[in-house]
């Protein structure tokens, strides 16, 4: 039989088709797609030509883009394969084809297309049509059950496997010594069967096809703690020795030697999608017949995902039903989760949500202090180890949140200052008064008002209170600014509202008990080019030399710092009214901030005034 022949038999007539070959000299591997069987031919003939194991997907694919089986489209047949040979579940090729023989013959199926792989046997039974992905799957199920009920010993991670490959007829398997031509046993008819027919015969009614498990859960909070989220086969491990963790991975381990290849690739299935992949897959794997890293590799390529307890259930049964987590989790893979931890500070580019036109600053995520630490990807978590020694994690918050600096305010004592990350908005921070911080009450007010909403405020409040310990034993506080201008005398910065403007930067500025009521006032409105032509654009003419001079003063206030006066007052004075006094007082103060607030009255006492020109200080 030529390969085109056998291909145009279990293939569907329209691709993309897979070739996936891989050579053990050097460990290369190669998939690639192609749009026809001719092809598809000549592609396995050069790859088997340079020394390469080569197989093709079983299935037409919708692109030619990967092999998975949301990819799937359409197959032209269904499978099984027998493995043979010492430690396989049979002995030789000529068990495999009796026990066929007679699965064969109780449910009246007919002749299959019988493959020698090798080292096992193939099985094939082509189908008079394709059959879209949907369809195929139940009864490919139906297959598999029916062939553990009546103990054909087929792979069942094979038989209802869509993405699966299996070896081209022609080409060789170079695993053995010599090469083995993979090719029929004998001259062989090709039956095509209908495939409703062939549902029939496995029992008329299908059995529900299982579902890949996908979480669909829209809910971003859920996605981002999957991300964080990551399995150790080492901690699996050791629950397993004492005695709280999976029997069946216990006995693939220290049962190497006579552990079934079902139950070997069940195992890798879990090593796989831990953290410590490549050190576990080897770990369960050495001592088996035939060993090579290459070939362990394989197994892994082929694997989708972690298997569940059903399926290890399935191989070998009457050993999960005694499990002490039998029922309560899904897999043995979840007995070793574990939250990714940020190994190092980080440094994110993200805007400032409270500052005027949210500029995009640069902020550094510090390491947490124990026994809490920041997710790999954000948020907050708490670690602790429970009486059996095992690791218990829990989330605390989902958004990375964290005290940045202490403060002392001289009218209400000590506060911290709060940074909090928004995914969509950007970096919010906040003042909490060090008395609110151990108030419950106080404390669930302070974060609601920053939009943190938690089941459980007493964690996060431990949290905080740890901060603010870990601060006071390794940093001085720092002053609130209670004035607005320059922060100090040497001019290095100049305070704004909430802004405390650097020559590179801007921060947040924390608002003190006697500046906070000013804050609203400091807020921006409008655009520079609009207050340019509407504003001071209007005082651009002649006759209005002393409206400019205004303006000037309120440019030039400021730089009184770099002068020998140490303060200074403006009186604009004229017995007429409607001049423009009041008028261009106000347009001065918009160079600063919103006049109306930052506008004193004439009834305004004399205590408010010396205040409020304490607190402007070098603004205006």
């Amino acid at each position: 039989m030529d390969t085109k022949t056998f291909l145009e038999a279990v293939l569907p007539p329209e691709g993309p088709y897979c070739i996936f070959a891989a050579r053990a000299s050097d460990e290369r591997r190669v998939q690639k797609f192609y749009t026809t069987l001719d092809v598809v031919v000549d592609a396995a003939n050069g790859f088997n030509g340079d020394g390469f194991d080569v197989y093709f997907a079983l299935a037409s694919l919708v692109e030619a883009k990967n092999r998975k089986v949301d990819n799937v489209s359409h197959l032209g047949s269904l499978f099984l394969d027998l493995d043979c040979g010492p430690m396989k579940e049979y002995a030789t090729q000529a068990e495999a084809f009796t026990s066929l023989k007679d699965f064969c013959k109780v449910l009246k199926l007919p002749k299959p297309l019988i493959i020698n792989s090798g080292r096992g046997v193939h099985v094939y039974w082509p189908l008079s049509e394709p059959v879209a992905l949907i369809e195929w799957l139940p009864v490919a199920e139906r297959l598999k059950f029916m062939c553990k009920k009546h103990g054909l010993k087929a792979d069942p991670a094979v038989t209802s496997d869509a993405a699966r490959v299996l070896r081209v007829v022609n080409t060789h398997n170079y695993k053995t010594d010599p090469p083995t031509l993979v090719e029929p046993f004998h001259e062989q008819a090709i039956i095509k069967i209908d495939f409703d027919t062939f549902s029939e015969l496995l029992g008329g009614d299908s059995i529900p096809a299982p579902k890949k498990y996908t979480p669909q859960t829209n809910n971003s909070v859920t996605d981002l703690l999957h991300q964080n989220m990551q399995s150790n086969f080492k901690d699996i491990l050791g629950k397993t020795m004492a005695g709280r963790g999976c029997d069946q991975l216990r006995s693939i381990v220290l049962e190497q030697e006579t552990t079934s290849e079902p139950m070997w690739r069940a195992g890798l299935s879990i090593a796989k999608f831990c953290s410590d992949a490549d050190k576990a897959a080897h770990l369960i794997s050495k001592k088996h017949a035939g060993y090579t890293a290459l070939d362990t590799a394989e197994k892994l390529n082929l694997i989708k995902g972690p298997y569940l307890c059903s399926t290890f259930d399935q191989h070998n049964p009457d050993v999960c039903p005694k499990c002490p987590n039998w029922g309560k989790v899904k897999s043995p893979i979840t007995l070793g989760n574990r939250v990714r931890e940020a190994d190092k500070e980080e440094i994110v580019e993200a805007p400032a949500v409270n500052l005027p036109n949210a500029p995009k600053n640069k902020y550094v995520i510090p390491t947490y202090p124990r026994p809490y630490f920041r997710g790999a990807s954000g948020g907050v978590y708490y670690r602790t180890t429970n009486n059996d020694g095992d690791i218990d994690e829990k989330c605390l918050y989902h958004n990375d949140l964290y005290v940045v600096r202490r403060l002392r305010d001289p009218e209400v004592g000590e506060a911290i200052v709060m940074r909090l990350h928004l995914p969509k908005d950007g970096v919010r921070e906040f003042t909490v008064p060090l008395t609110a911080v151990t108030s419950r009450d106080e404390f669930r007010k302070y974060m609601s008002m920053q939009g943190i909403g938690v089941a459980k405020p007493d964690d996060l409040m431990q949290y905080t209170i740890t901060w603010v310990n870990e601060m006071q034993a390794t940093s001085m506080a720092d002053e609130a600014h209670t004035q607005f201008g320059w922060a100090d005398d040497d001019a290095n910065s100049f305070i704004l509202g909430n802004q405390q403007v650097f020559a590179d930067r801007v921060e947040f500025n924390p608002p003190a008990t006697g500046t906070v009521s000013l804050f609203p006032a400091f807020e921006p409105r409008g655009d520079l080019e609009s207050w340019k032509k509407e504003v001071v654009g209007f005082y651009e003419r002649d006759d209005l030399e002393l409206h400019q001079y205004v303006f000037g003063v309120a440019f030039g206030s400021p730089l009184v710092q770099f002068t020998p006066i140490n303060c200074a007052t403006i009186h604009i004075h004229s017995k007429d009214s409607g001049v423009g006094k009041t008028t261009t007082l106000k347009a001065a103060l918009t160079l600063y901030g919103n006049p109306d607030e930052l506008m004193l009255q004439e009834r305004d006492t004399y205590n408010i005034k010396m205040n409020r020109a304490e607190r402007l200080r070098s603004v205006m």
